[in-house]
This record gives C-alpha cells, structure tokens and sequence, in this order.
C-alpha cells in the first residue's frame, strides 16, 4: 500500500514539474 502511494505522489510531483516547465 505505502508503495502504491509513493509512486503516485512521484507521479504528481512530476506532473506539477512539467506544467511549472510548460508554463
């Protein structure tokens, strides 16, 4: 379970970088 939810704030994390980037 504490797995599945690092992966998926990693992935969040990411996401928000790439928008910060894009903006």
């Amino acid at each position: 379970m504490q797995r599945k939810v690092r992966m998926q704030s990693a992935c969040l994390l990411i996401v928000v970088v790439l928008l910060v980037s894009c903006s």
